[in-house]
């Protein structure tokens, strides 16, 4: 190195993981096997039993199955043909929204139907006074057309609340249908209702449902010692960390934090994500700071001056005043397959890391936050990520006052020490009917990936600066993952 002023230029080597392909990693091995099958599939029988001469045959297989094999080799949208398939069919089954919303379609909302609705009501009514018959087969359709209304998370609570209501009914019929030993058909009648209310009984007792039912469809179970447990039996700890602005930073001390971090890496975790949230400023604290003290100054041309500033200040918010915050995600990652000490591994395994990255990104010139309550930080991240709208308006502690009153409101003053912590960052509903992109909390995501040949391989520093600046509304994420070494070594001299 001639200047240690001059800026360095990084290689970023291809992905050397990444196995089964043909062509120097133009094909995937995938899509050649699909697009081989496909051909052979359709060329076969046009080649064979089409009773025309070899030359019609060769312009129906270039007609036909040439284009099915370049199809399957391309793929679509970077994936294969079998996987895009599959895709697009878990899309269909998990196509829906969840929510407090879907509620009011549930049977119990009768007031809120439609009038079409009403109406087809009293033309049912009509007919089941001259036909007894269809009335308990019209019954039986409400009674499916409210379970399917329901949302699927709940289906069990749902059944068990309309066998509640209906069991009532069937203990008359039995009574009216008695048979020449009643006093048997009792005991049995007895017998059989707790035998099936007992294990129903046993489930809400043992994980009672949250009054969102988003909370129930998140993946989280708790936050304990700031850790968030998952259902899946995960353990992920979430830290912030205090940025820098690299880029006016010089070479030197640029090519310092690279290498500062490249240190870091190293040793972190096996599974490791970077979060940028990025979201609209709020000025309205600095403005009114600016405000009053124009009350106070004397001075006219001072009052001039910050009135300009002001305006500055409120042109400037309006399109580029963009708050971002960095966070640095651990997942724990066991050693051995048993779960007997596994918790506590996980704790203190999490809290070393912490540490560690403390360590280290202190010589890089960042700092981590270390909060005072750590399940209460946990908290305010997950409702910041996923309640922006909320979170903007509505803070935290008054969010956990409104879930409180909302459990007082429905009768379980007894859950209150014990409300999941998935109710207070839960929001209102979450979208996936459309394709292209879910609404959340009133607010549109959609999903953009980089492939990892998807830029460049010579990059200089801070080129993800980029894309970290692009502007409100624009989060990234990283997502790191350890591989052997040995395994690298081989791919490499290969």
């Amino acid at each position: 190195m001639n200047n240690n002023n001059d800026h360095d230029t990084y290689i970023i080597p291809p992905n050397f993981v990444d196995t089964g392909t043909f062509f120097g990693g133009m094909f995937k091995a995938r899509n050649v096997i699909e697009a081989g099958i496909l051909s052979a599939v359709v060329g076969i029988p046009v080649f064979v039993c089409l009773p025309f001469g070899l030359t019609t045959r060769i312009i129906v297989l270039c007609l036909t199955a040439m284009p099915l094999g370049m199809v399957a080799l391309i793929g679509i949208s970077g994936e294969s043909l079998s996987s895009f398939l599959f895709i697009f069919l878990k899309y269909l089954k998990n196509r829906r929204v969840v929510g407090i919303e879907e509620q009011s379609s549930s049977p119990g909302a009768a007031n809120d139907k439609p009038a079409p609705a009403r109406k087809r009501q009293k033309i049912c009514s009509d007919k089941q006074k001259d036909h007894s018959g269809r009335h308990k087969e019209s019954r039986k359709k409400k009674l499916r057309s409210g379970q399917e209304d329901f949302p699927a998370e709940f289906d069990e609570v749902k059944a068990y609340e309309i066998k509640q209501k209906l069991r009532p009914a069937k203990r008359k019929s039995v009574k009216g249908n008695r048979t020449k030993e009643p006093s048997k058909a009792k005991k049995s009648n007895k017998e059989r209702v707790p035998r099936q209310n007992a294990p129903r009984k046993n489930k809400q007792e043992q994980k009672p449902a949250c009054l969102n039912p988003v909370a129930d469809y998140l993946p989280i179970e708790k936050i304990d010692n700031g850790i968030i447990y998952t259902k899946d039996h995960r353990f992920v700890k979430v830290v912030e960390i205090i940025p820098i602005n690299f880029l006016l930073r010089s070479a030197r001390e640029q090519r310092s934090i690279i290498y500062s971090f490249i240190s870091y890496l190293k040793i972190s975790p096996v599974k490791l994500q970077f979060k940028v949230l990025t979201r609209r400023a709020d000025i309205g604290r600095h403005l009114d700071t600016v405000r009053q003290e124009m009350t106070l100054e004397t001075n006219e041309q001072c009052r001039l001056m910050q009135e300009d500033y002001l305006q500055f200040v409120q042109q400037i918010s309006s399109r580029e005043a963009v708050t971002r915050r960095f966070f640095l995600i651990f997942e724990y990652e066991p050693w051995s397959n048993s779960r007997s000490n596994e918790e506590n591994e996980a704790i203190t395994s999490l809290q070393g890391a912490v540490h560690t990255a403390a360590n280290y990104l202190r010589q890089c010139g960042n700092d981590v936050v270390i909060p005072e309550n750590e399940n209460e930080f946990t908290t305010d991240v997950l409702y910041n990520l996923l309640c922006r709208n909320e979170s903007a308006v509505i803070p935290l502690p008054d969010r956990v006052r409104e879930v409180i009153n909302q459990y007082r409101a429905s009768g379980r003053e007894n859950e209150i020490d014990h409300i999941p912590a998935a109710d207070f960052f839960a929001p209102g509903h979450i979208d996936y009917t459309h394709s292209r992109y879910i609404c959340i909390d009133g607010l549109y995501y959609a999903y953009l990936l980089i492939p990892s040949d998807g830029y460049k391989t010579q990059v200089p520093a801070g080129w993800l600066s980029l894309i970290v600046n692009a502007g409100d509304g624009i989060d990234v994420d990283i997502f790191l993952s350890r591989q052997p070494k040995e395994r690298i070594i081989q791919k490499v001299g290969q």
